[in-house]
């Protein structure tokens, strides 16, 4: 097994199971909402959603569209993994807005996150979207042309994406930190969501 294949069969394996478990952890939640007869609500379908857009970039991936010798494919970053990403984010935001009664500043802090997001997602088509001159290089191997190294752009994108992520799980534990609970339960409330964002 060569390193390519090393490289494949790792992303096969962490798409797999994250995959398995984010439908385990929707279908539950379905379930849930059934038996309880509560009324599904735009975060539940929302987070469906956020889990066919994963399905999609786990089908690129299958078929080696996604990860072949640690290049980036076009077609599935400008489609199936920046929307997933700000679907799932969305999904979160949503259920934000449901499970907390919104303060001013919890309000204005989602409404941030959710902007924030919606830009990073346009700056990361745009900047792939014209990465090479010609633009026609982009999807053409046989023009000749220069490229923004991928890699570079892929890492940077990641950071700010993971910044986003941390501020969203990091904004109830202030409002966590309030309830009139004994201290050992709100740290593991406050664990539950620190934990939701790994």
């Amino acid at each position: 097994m060569d390193q390519a294949e090393k490289e494949y069969l790792k992303i096969w394996l962490s798409h797999t199971v994250m995959g398995v478990a984010a439908t385990i952890a929707i279908v539950l939640r379905f379930i849930a909402r059934r038996r309880t007869k509560a009324v599904l609500k735009w975060d539940d379908w929302i987070a469906l959603s956020a889990l066919l857009f994963m399905w999609g970039d786990f089908a690129c991936t299958i078929l080696g569209k996604s990860f072949i010798l640690n290049i980036w494919s076009t077609d599935s970053i400008l489609t199936i993994w920046p929307c997933r990403e700000l679907v799932a984010r969305m999904s979160v935001i949503f259920l934000y807005y449901r499970l907390f009664s919104i303060k001013r500043w919890l309000g204005w802090s989602l409404k941030t996150v959710g902007a924030l997001s919606i830009l990073w997602l346009l700056c990361l088509i745009f900047t792939v979207s014209f990465q090479c001159k010609p633009i026609a290089a982009l999807l053409d191997a046989t023009v000749a042309g220069e490229c923004l190294d991928n890699q570079t752009g892929f890492l940077s994108s990641e950071i700010f994406n993971a910044c986003l992520d941390l501020a969203l799980v990091c904004l109830p534990i202030r409002i966590i930190w309030k309830l009139r609970l004994p201290l050992r339960e709100r740290f593991g409330i406050a664990t539950i969501f620190l934990t939701g964002g790994l």
